[in-house]
């Protein structure tokens, strides 16, 4: 059983939710209503406010009056934007288990008792699912999953990949396995720090095994007000040979510069202190040999980006080939596609790729 100590079984477990909120009253009482609805009720519900002008606050306060659970209600002093917000919010959870909640979603009945169950066996730390896209009439749109992985349980992980934060449940307890203040820069949003949702899922490969369950236990809605997941239109082709020219060195090297972070991160963590009624010190041990590995395949690759001439990058590209550099974790992207995009980098970028890309990595705002 991958249970705290004092639990016997996954109907006796505590589940805190944490939401974070912002301006939401268009949609925040449906949420409410299911999570009041679940098989599985929540001990408490815990929401940060990222200071919210509109009625968010008032709804909340009325649905406490009749809610059979607790509810905090705390309003942000100064805006920390959506991720943080949530990890905010998962840091003032005191249940066994956390849940993270948008707050235009609709949940399932069983999302929390089925995340609970899959929790409860052995070596497992995260539980994720599948949900159906709808618009704001709740009509289907389509489906949210992450593509290319596998259901069931993934043993492995891309440390730089992410579920959606708000299919996820974990033990509260894996949030103390390093302070959330040293997340490094995000991938993306390279201005903000980790993602909540990244944070996590890097934190459940570092110790056990992520429950992808087939099911679609909530309805992912999206408007033109989410804070993300809001369908954008794709790059044209035009655009993705102007990013491989001028930024195909920052594209590897802001990657590399991540783990080099995960890696030292990971290496405060003291594999003793490990519970192991929930947490594999063996998987550890694992995770961070893969990590040192995972990193030296960066290496490798910025080599592609920081030779100036086009015969030095495709004997680079060679060295990886040979090197396994492309044979990523689950959740990495197919090796076709990472190998066809050094391809084209090494092919169509321009010079002086590496100098450039310390250079813009430099001028990102800390």
């Amino acid at each position: 059983m991958s249970l705290p100590a004092h639990l016997s079984s996954p109907r006796e477990a505590r589940v805190s939710i944490a939401m974070a909120t912002y301006n939401g009253a268009r949609f925040i009482q449906e949420q409410l209503n299911s999570i009041l609805a679940q098989t599985h009720l929540p001990w408490e519900l815990v929401i940060t406010d990222d200071q919210s002008t509109d009625a968010t606050e008032q709804i909340v306060n009325a649905f406490a009056e009749k809610a059979p659970f607790r509810i905090r209600f705390i309003r942000n002093e100064d805006r920390l934007y959506f991720s943080s917000n949530f990890m905010k919010a998962a840091s003032l959870c005191e249940g066994d288990f956390i849940a993270f909640s948008d707050q235009d979603d609709i949940w399932d009945p069983r999302k929390i008792e089925l995340s609970l169950d899959a929790l409860a066996q052995p070596g497992v730390v995260l539980c994720v699912h599948d949900a159906t896209k709808v618009n704001e009439q709740l009509e289907p749109i389509g489906l949210e999953t992450r593509r290319g992985v596998p259901k069931g349980l993934l043993a492995e992980f891309d440390p730089l990949n992410a579920f959606s934060g708000f299919v996820c449940t974990f033990p509260t307890s894996m949030l103390a396995l390093i302070p959330a203040g040293q997340r490094p820069a995000d991938i993306i949003e390279t201005n903000r720090l980790f993602s909540h949702d990244r944070w996590i899922c890097f934190l459940a490969t570092l110790v056990g095994s992520i429950a992808n369950l087939p099911d679609p236990l909530a309805l992912y809605r999206q408007h033109d007000d989410n804070a993300a997941g809001w369908m954008r239109s794709g790059r044209s082709q035009s655009d993705m040979l102007s990013l491989m020219r001028n930024r195909f060195g920052f594209y590897i090297l802001k990657r590399l510069s991540v783990l080099r972070s995960l890696n030292q991160l990971a290496a405060t963590i003291d594999p003793n202190s490990l519970d192991p009624t929930i947490f594999s010190a063996q998987k550890f041990e694992r995770s961070l040999r893969f990590l040192k590995q995972y990193e030296e395949h960066y290496e490798r690759r910025f080599r592609i980006a920081c030779a100036d001439f086009r015969p030095l990058r495709l004997w680079n590209l060679s060295v990886c080939v040979f090197r396994g550099a492309y044979r990523g974790p689950v959740g990495s992207g197919s090796t076709w596609r990472k190998l066809m995009m050094d391809g084209l980098g090494a092919i169509v970028a321009h010079p002086n790729q590496g100098e450039i890309a310390r250079s813009q990595l430099l001028l990102q705002p800390k």
